[in-house]
């Protein structure tokens, strides 16, 4: 998947964190905040680095750039986050879908 296809797919979109069952959704254009928390809203940016795409974010997420993982599943997008530089899992993304 290229850096475009992926920042199309999230795009819109709400995802569930396995670390504390917070939603989070991805608002065009560049703004992830926690689902229907406008005070929590920051600008973000995905870039390709060394084959692999990393979430820069205003500390919605901690110090640290996220590096993300797709994980392969049929049914709706999932995605693995550890911290770039200390490399700490940061949990597991699942995508809302109509039958959520």
């Amino acid at each position: 998947m290229t850096l475009q296809e992926f920042k199309d797919k999230i795009k819109r979109k709400i995802f569930k964190s396995t670390v504390g069952g917070i939603d989070y959704e991805f608002i065009p254009e560049n703004t992830l905040r926690i689902k229907n928390n406008i005070a929590s809203s920051v600008h973000y940016e995905i870039k390709e680095e060394n084959g692999n795409f990393v979430l820069y974010h205003n500390s919605l997420l901690g110090n640290e750039p996220i590096n993300i993982e797709i994980i392969p599943s049929e049914h709706r997008l999932e995605l693995t986050l550890t911290t770039l530089f200390s490399n700490e899992f940061e949990g597991t993304w699942i995508e809302h879908t109509d039958f959520d």
